[in-house]
């Protein structure tokens, strides 16, 4: 997620690391911080991708909000399609395996999606609420009568239902001349995802049709069947 949103700060990393080695360490990519326990399933939530994508929601960046949450991570989870089924274009083969993929054991686990649907449903809540601070909105969004409770359906609901949610999925799959302008750069979205599954866009190169069928149908049918699911 960095990758598209700013440089890391090496002089602010420096700063903790001399500070507050403990704090530094709590809030690594394997340290206790990492990860919060889900109130309603005690699943994990990858707290600092949670953290970085608010951060890019709330932020003035030139990168679109989803690309720096679920739509970076589905066009990750592109590449894991290609690599596990040795670019296969049979549709029924990419189906079954981009099941496994969304909210399995691959770049796009459990764990970041549901970091990825808090981020986008706290980070809506902070902008609701100009004076909300991200550690109130975060304790109101994880209590007993939080939004939490009904995540899923919030998440489409932030694209004002599931028919826009649908189309949301396959126009950040599929449309990729959109320019971005970073300095002197004149640059796409699939451009700047590319350093994020390099390896496997130059093995495989662009996805096919069916590649990007079966993992975006996936995807959306994950999240809707979460949301079937929910209290209301």
């Amino acid at each position: 997620v960095n990758l598209l949103i700013y440089s890391i700060d090496d002089k602010h990393v420096k700063y903790i690391e001399s500070k507050n080695k403990k704090l530094d360490n709590f809030f690594s990519p394997n340290g206790q911080g990492a990860f919060i326990k889900d109130p309603v399933t005690g699943d994990k939530i990858d707290f600092i991708h949670m953290a970085a994508t608010i951060d890019a929601i709330l932020s003035n960046t030139p990168v679109p909000d989803s690309w720096a949450g679920w739509a970076g991570d589905l066009h990750t989870a592109l590449g894991d399609l290609q690599e596990n089924t040795k670019d296969s274009n049979k549709l029924k083969v990419l189906q079954k395996e981009a099941k496994k993929i969304i909210g399995g054991n691959s770049s796009f686990s459990r764990a970041d999606i549901l970091a990825d649907v808090d981020a986008v449903n706290i980070a809506n809540m902070m902008k609701e609420n100009k004076n909300l601070l991200l550690s109130d909105a975060i304790k109101k969004y994880y209590s007993k009568s939080g939004d939490v409770h009904h995540r899923f359906s919030e998440f489409i609901e932030s694209f004002g239902g599931t028919k826009k949610f649908k189309e949301s999925v396959d126009r950040n799959l599929t449309k990729v001349d959109v320019h971005i302008k970073i300095g002197t750069a004149d640059v796409t979205p699939i451009s700047l995802m590319a350093p994020l599954a390099e390896k496997k866009r130059k093995k495989y190169g662009i996805p096919t049709d069916n590649q990007i069928k079966a993992i975006g149908d996936a995807f959306k049918n994950y999240i809707i069947k979460e949301a079937s699911k929910e209290r209301k």
